[in-house]
Formats: structure tokens, C-alpha cells, sequence
């Protein structure tokens, strides 16, 4: 979710997707089948962080 709201959505979806396909390859197969749902998550935060939801008197200013 860091990456995504610093660097943007397709940046958020492609970690989450690279991510849990190596910890798949590392760690368990099942890890792999969750790639999709980290990627989504990636991208909704990213748009999310760029309609500026982040932004308010709890979350730290990061520059989007």
C-alpha cells in the first residue's frame, strides 16, 4: 500500500502481483493464487490516493 500511495496505482498493482508470485516461488504455491487481490488492492489504493483519501489529520503529507 506504501508504494502505491508514493508512487501511484499501476506501480501499487505491480508490486502487489510481483510480490506474492515470489512468495509463492519462495515460500508456498498457495501464496501465488492471492497475486490478483494483492494487485487489486495495489490499484484501489493507489486511486484512491490520488483522489486524495489519505490526505487529513491522522495520515502523514506524502506528495502523490
Amino acid at each position: 500500500m506504501v508504494v502505491a500511495v508514493m508512487a501511484g496505482p499501476w506501480a501499487g498493482l505491480l508490486t502487489g502481483v510481483v510480490t506474492n508470485l515470489l512468495w509463492g516461488l519462495i515460500l508456498s504455491p498457495t501464496a501465488a493464487a492471492f497475486a490478483p487481490v494483492a494487485g487489486v488492492i495495489g490499484l484501489v489504493a493507489g486511486l484512491l490516493a490520488r483522489a486524495g483519501l489519505f490526505r487529513g489529520p491522522f495520515w502523514p503529507r506524502f506528495p502523490v
